[in-house]
């Protein structure tokens, strides 16, 4: 089997790394700076009490440091090693609270088959909002929408690292802008029951009405609203049998286009009047990251980061 050569150029830096913190635990903290939000990710997907998850994390790492020089390199990933540690330590602290409760204990957690699963709540496509304020921002999504935070990593200093939150039958994720990752807005499209009703939630929530809820010629009543990031929030429902004609004018101008990804939809049109235009973050999950990574430089796309583990 032939193995890209970054991945093997990345496989060796990582195993230069963990033989560094072996011989001086100094060098530990870089792989911690490393490893910090998948683990903890790992852990809060499953125990959902967040100081307890930190608890673990702390727990994972101290245990990790201590046992460094019995690690040893077999070609699997340093990171299968942690999150094996932190399986055995949830497990651990399951069967003390089991015992505690005079409960039998749960079954251990197994980690391929729980990574697997916590991703099926994910569809292909999926938005990635990078904002000022994400703290706020998820606030303003769970009192204007209902949303259900389902992760949330913090960095040193209590921002946003990164976070998901479930609406309906999608998932968003969301982080804190930064210099290597500027605030992008983004435009949201939600489809609701009531949308008169959800409008008034998102004002009350703090949002700033772009349109009052209208019934379109298209056949959807819906309406907009601005939170404090900039991003834009379109609330709708269909009334009867949904339509976008015509799609293109003459000149080239598309009024709206939808496209299949996977078992996503995407939907777009030309900017025009009170409609800007508003690049936005799109996280693809595809069974070969590094092929269609390939595929879309080959396309015309500039690479942002190549794929990385």
């Amino acid at each position: 089997m032939a193995f890209p050569r970054r991945a093997l150029r990345k496989e060796a830096d990582e195993r230069l790394l963990v033989e560094a913190a072996q011989a001086d635990p100094s060098r530990f903290a870089e792989l911690y700076e490393s490893h910090f939000a998948r683990v903890y990710a790992f852990i809060a997907r499953r125990v959902r009490n967040r100081q307890e998850a930190e608890d673990l994390t702390s727990e994972v790492f101290r245990q990790a440091l201590q046992d460094l020089k019995r690690f040893e390199w077999r070609g699997v990933p340093f990171a299968a090693w942690l999150l094996r540690i932190a399986a055995n330590a949830m497990a651990d602290r399951w069967q003390r609270v089991a015992r505690d409760q005079g409960e039998p204990p749960p079954e251990p957690p197994d980690v391929a088959a729980t990574e697997d699963i916590e991703r099926r709540a994910f569809h292909t496509l999926n938005l990635y909002l990078v904002v000022r304020g994400a703290a706020e921002v998820l606030e303003f999504a769970r009192q204007a929408f209902g949303v259900q935070e389902m992760l949330r990593v913090k960095r040193p200093d209590g921002s946003i690292m990164h976070a998901e939150f479930r609406v309906g039958d999608s998932m968003i994720e969301i982080g804190e802008s930064n210099e290597q990752y500027p605030p992008l807005p983004a435009t949201i499209y939600l489809k609701v029951d009531d949308v008169d009703a959800v409008y008034e939630r998102a004002l009350q929530a703090g949002g700033v009405s772009l349109y009052p809820p209208t019934d379109k010629e298209y056949g959807e009543r819906d309406g907009g609203v601005k939170d404090a990031s900039g991003n834009h929030w379109y609330i709708g429902s269909p009334r009867g049998q949904t339509h976008f004609l015509p799609d293109q004018t003459p000149d080239g101008f598309v009024h709206h286009a939808k496209m299949r990804i996977g078992d996503s939809v995407l939907e777009m049109g030309e900017a025009h009047g009170p409609f800007p235009a508003m690049p936005l973050n799109l996280h693809l999950y595809v069974p070969d990251a590094d092929a269609v990574y390939r595929q879309a430089l080959a396309a015309g796309a500039t690479s942002v980061r190549e794929p990385v583990d």
